[in-house]
């Protein structure tokens, strides 16, 4: 086998894996209006809590984590942990400020504005192909999440501005995640998901537990969700989610970044009732078409040439 082929086949799994972290991520908005906490103990006890798993497997993977490589990387590390903190803080809170739609929508400003950066910060060359999927695909998550057809009218501004402020970090947790290639997934996983737990003390504490605006439903169900959140969808997924931004191009990331928003508004529409109307039917298309046709495209040698 080739080095050539090598090289593709990782990134052709680094792809699957991204697809995978995409559609786990997509059913988080859903599973936490089940979870009567407020968002600030949430995303506390999703970083520590994925942060223990990743320890538990660790240890049973007999896994030696490399301190020195950490240590030299750790500058690089802290940022992406406070972005992932703050993300997850400003997402979670324009859920429950305004729809999860439309904190899909916002916080998936962050793809355009990698790609926007890419040039000037990973020396990546932009195809006109790709920029015009990642336009396309931007355009069907407006039209899936409704943004067309009324987001000031039935959203809070606080909750539009955080889901801005979500975008922003988002952003910061990829670019600085392409600076960690040479640092084994299971090692940056969890520091990073440590750090953003020290980051959320506080915020935690000074919130509390309980949500500004009670769920009923109970309590067992609310823990069960918060557990499936932290071990499955952030300590176990995010291995893979480190592990593929790192080697994924950043307009890969962004396309395929576009099914996550897209399992959101499906999912919720379907079990949360929130409207699903022919024009997100027709913005789901849109969006599952855009990336499919970015992912042919970046294969094409014309293609790659541009790259």
């Amino acid at each position: 086998m080739t080095v050539l082929s090598q090289l593709e086949g990782a990134v052709q799994h680094a792809e699957q894996k991204f697809v995978a972290t995409m559609v786990g991520y997509g059913c988080i908005g859903l599973i936490l209006a089940f979870v009567p906490y407020s968002t600030e103990v949430i995303v506390l006890c999703r970083a520590m809590i994925g942060a223990a798993t990743i320890l538990l497997l660790i240890t049973l993977l007999k896994h030696r984590v490399d301190v020195e490589n950490v240590k030299s990387h750790l500058p690089v590390m802290m940022g992406s942990g406070v972005c992932l903190a703050l993300n997850w803080l400003c997402l979670f809170a324009s859920y429950r400020l305004t729809t999860v739609a439309v904190g899909s929508v916002l916080n998936y400003l962050a793809p355009i504005l990698l790609v926007i950066a890419a040039p000037f910060l990973f020396h990546e060359r932009i195809s006109w192909k790709k920029a015009a999927c990642v336009a396309v695909a931007f355009v069907g998550v407006a039209l899936v999440s409704g943004v067309f057809g009324g987001l000031a009218e039935g959203s809070n501004p606080l909750g539009v501005v955080l889901g801005i402020a979500a975008a922003f970090c988002f952003a910061g947790i990829v670019a600085f995640n392409k600076h960690l290639v040479d640092v084994d997934p299971l090692d940056k996983t969890l520091v990073q998901l440590f750090l953003a737990g020290i980051v959320l003390i506080p915020f935690a504490i000074a919130a509390g537990p309980a949500p500004e605006e009670p769920i009923s439903v109970h309590p067992a169900v609310g823990v069960a969700g918060l557990l499936f959140v932290a071990v499955v969808l952030t300590g176990l997924i995010y291995v893979w989610y480190f592990d593929a931004i790192a080697v994924l191009p950043v307009q890969t990331v962004a396309v395929l970044g576009y099914l996550e928003p897209v399992v959101s508004v499906i999912t919720s529409a379907l079990i949360l009732g929130e409207p699903l109307t022919p024009t997100g039917l027709i913005g789901s298309v849109l969006v599952i078409g855009a990336a499919l046709a970015g992912e042919t495209w970046a294969r094409t040698p014309a293609d790659a040439a541009e790259m």
